[in-house]
């Protein structure tokens, strides 16, 4: 019984932090396109790439924790 709370808990958190990782990463890209239309090219570059890092593992971590353990289920 004490399993099935614990996972489900664990997706739960997975879920959330995926989430914000995604958020953050489309805010930090907009940023980041935004700071190279005003020709910053190295700070916008960074951010952009940031912000791609950002949402590459928001993907990731909702591909291998919160669907691996649906399939699970």
């Amino acid at each position: 019984m004490l399993d099935i709370v614990v996972e489900q808990l664990s997706v739960i958190v997975y879920t959330i932090l995926a989430g914000a990782l995604g958020v953050a990463g489309f805010l930090a890209e907009s940023a980041g396109l935004e700071t190279l239309m005003a020709g910053q090219n190295v700070l916008g570059a960074w951010e952009t790439v940031v912000g791609l890092l950002m949402l590459i593992a928001a993907a990731k971590l909702i591909r291998e924790k919160v669907l691996a353990s649906r399939a699970e289920a």
